[in-house]
């Protein structure tokens, strides 16, 4: 037996009579023409989960090389593009793909298409705007408003950006700018957010649209905006879990926390 190269079998080496496929060198797919990594990142994650079977062994398979081996497999299975990227090692295994180098190269490029997405929905701008920004509503004063309206050249505008992980903050000094007021960037962190909820206040005839972001700590809700030697700030008291904007719709506050529910999903 010890000189008999087929007689040692284990679990996953066996003979193909008995629906186990030895491990060959033979299985491990050809070299990518311009680098597996590059590959997968062009590839567009967002659209994958809408793929046919036919779609995934065509945009994935055949430019790995395994539409041969494992085409057949995936058609069985109804492997569509929403099946495909919740595809684990024992999923690939209890499919038939026996040989271990094909199972390892498949389940190392769906790592890397599954960490190309949570990194694009991580990185992705949901909403960017200039604030303050609307009608009488959307100052915190009537003095501001005056000052927006009379004297825009002193007013000063923060730049916000909102991602699935986190809000920007981009503080401008007016244009003039007396005082020498410098720029400020801040980041506000989104994996301690606890909340994210959409509110319409209504004083009389007018409505203004908040996006609310509660955080466990009560504490770090507000911050107050640098004032300077004038006296003149915009606004006065900035609470930066509350952004105020027309745009921020119960539609858009709804794709804001979706998004960042599905990274918190992620990072826990």
């Amino acid at each position: 037996m010890g000189d008999d190269p087929d007689a040692h079998v284990d679990m996953d080496r066996r003979d193909s009579s008995q629906g186990l496929v030895v491990d060959e060198p033979e299985a491990i797919p050809k070299a990518f023409p311009l680098g597996k990594d590059e590959y997968l990142f062009a590839l567009n994650v967002n659209d994958i989960e809408r793929w046919t079977v036919d779609q995934v062994c065509e945009k994935f398979l055949q430019p790995l090389d395994l539409d041969q081996s494992c085409g057949e497999l995936f058609h069985k299975h109804n492997i569509t593009g929403d099946v495909l990227m919740r595809l684990g090692k024992r999923d690939l295994k209890e499919m038939k793909i026996f040989h271990v180098g094909e199972r390892a190269f498949l389940h190392h490029c769906l790592k890397g298409m599954k960490d190309s997405l949570e990194q694009r929905q991580r990185d992705t701008i949901l909403w960017e705007g200039l604030i303050p920004a609307g009608g009488v509503s959307y100052f915190s004063s009537c003095g501001e408003c005056l000052k927006f309206k009379l004297c825009g050249c002193f007013m000063e505008f923060a730049t916000y950006k909102v991602q699935a992980q986190g809000m920007m903050v981009s503080a401008k000094p007016p244009k003039w700018n007396c005082c020498c007021q410098g720029y400020e960037n801040d980041f506000k962190d989104f994996r301690l957010l606890k909340e994210i909820t959409w509110h319409n206040q209504r004083r009389c005839c007018l409505q203004t649209y908040e996006m609310h972001l509660a955080y466990a700590d009560d504490e770090s809700n507000q911050i107050e905006v640098n004032r300077n030697c004038c006296g003149w700030g915009g606004p006065t008291v900035m609470k930066k879990t509350i952004l105020k904007h027309p745009d921020m719709t119960e539609a858009q506050v709804e794709k804001i926390k979706e998004a960042w529910r599905n990274v918190r999903l992620v990072a826990d």
